[in-house]
């Protein structure tokens, strides 16, 4: 505890119910992460009565191996990405879901196949089919994946679509089409889920949203899962959909609850993520504590003082004093390049100039580019 600032210290040490953790980019955020699991075995939790859920594999075995060198390995500490923690739930309860314990998990591909192959059975009026598929089972399956995301199951799509068509309400030509697809799509999510259904297969959004029905539906097996964990820990929670903040809901109903969160990183928009589940959890636990890690000891004050000055202005963040601890550092160069060979030429002289006079290696040399084709410029 004496190592960490007071930030740190608080959100390690608070123990009175859930708690939001704010941590802005390079405030130590995995190492408060790590001490707040200590600190809680040392308050009397056993570690196999703690559930730490992320979002990839990588991470959660990079926060599992922190835990495991201080606590030691095999104590039973549950560290699981979501999918992998639902997946193991509907092992675990197939009887009471009614599924096959043999359901398998469908590939990408295997549904673009499935889904070019049939697409002249699902019956669509409204969607125009073209001469290659391909693109459109792409946006179809990504349509679903959304509806998956908000729990939203096909017949409530269909119910949707009927029900404003039929409202009586003032609708455009343009919101009228907009209907009139979405029903298509209820079309093509129905099938999609028979086909899977009738062959056991799941794919991922299936695992959260039938965790999330599991739990809801079967208050038994709700109480049995819920009395497993006395602390719950969700790291990088600006990433969570709609589904798994229910999810979390559903486990967490008494506030034994950690969130870490940094809204100013949100990075699974596409994947359905909303940086309105941060206010939601407010909504859901009203005595939420908010506890901000507002030091950056990774970048210096010139970053840290720009990248504030870009980010304050999204309406949708919550408010964070970000400062350094890492000293005042260069000032930022701001480049303007009357066009894309110049500016290939400027970063590669750049390059140069801090190898051979800066003794800086090449490898530690980092372009970022927004898309990968705007980096050919330069590796040419």
């Amino acid at each position: 505890m004496s190592k960490l600032n007071a930030g740190q210290s608080k959100a390690v040490s608070y123990t009175s119910g859930p708690l939001l953790i704010l941590a802005g980019p390079g405030s130590g955020k995995t190492l408060t992460i790590t001490q707040k699991v200590l600190q809680l075995i040392k308050d009397g939790i056993s570690p196999d009565r703690i559930l730490a859920l992320t979002f990839s594999e990588k991470a959660a075995g990079e926060m599992q191996d922190r835990i495991e060198k201080h606590i030691g390995v095999g104590t039973g500490i549950t560290v699981s990405t979501f999918h992998s923690f639902c997946n193991d739930l509907i092992r675990e309860f197939s009887l009471d879901l009614g599924i096959n314990r043999g359901t398998r998990l469908i590939s990408k591909e295997h549904s673009h196949v499935w889904g070019i192959k049939n697409i002249d059975l699902f019956g669509f009026d409204h969607i125009t089919l073209p001469s290659k598929p391909t693109d459109l089972i792409t946006s179809l399956l990504e349509g679903v994946s959304q509806f998956h995301d908000h729990l939203i199951l096909p017949e409530e799509l269909e119910t949707y679509v009927s029900t404003s068509l039929t409202s009586g309400a003032t609708l455009t030509d343009d919101e009228k089409d907009q209907l009139l697809k979405l029903g298509d799509l209820a079309k093509f999510y129905y099938h999609y889920q028979q086909y899977k259904w009738d062959n056991n297969f799941i794919d991922y959004d299936d695992m959260i949203h039938l965790a999330c029905d599991l739990l809801e539906s079967n208050h038994f097996v709700r109480n049995k899962v819920g009395s497993r964990y006395d602390h719950i820990l969700v790291d990088e929670f600006q990433d969570t959909n709609y589904a798994q903040l229910h999810l979390i809901h559903l486990m967490a109903e008494g506030g034994n609850l950690t969130c870490v969160a940094d809204d100013d990183q949100c990075i699974y928009r596409f994947r359905g993520a909303y940086l309105s589940n941060i206010n939601q959890l407010k909504t859901f636990y009203p005595s939420l504590e908010k506890v901000t890690l507002d030091v950056n000891y990774r970048s210096t004050e010139q970053i840290v003082n720009i990248s504030q000055q870009l980010i304050e202005i999204n309406p949708e963040r919550e408010q964070k004093n970000l400062v350094s601890g890492n000293g005042a550092g260069e000032l930022i160069k701001v480049v303007k390049a009357p066009d894309d060979e110049s500016e290939a030429e400027w970063v590669a002289g750049e390059v140069k100039r801090l190898v051979e006079k800066e003794g800086i290696e090449p490898r530690d040399i980092y372009i970022l580019t927004r898309k990968r084709d705007d980096g050919r410029k330069f590796s040419e």
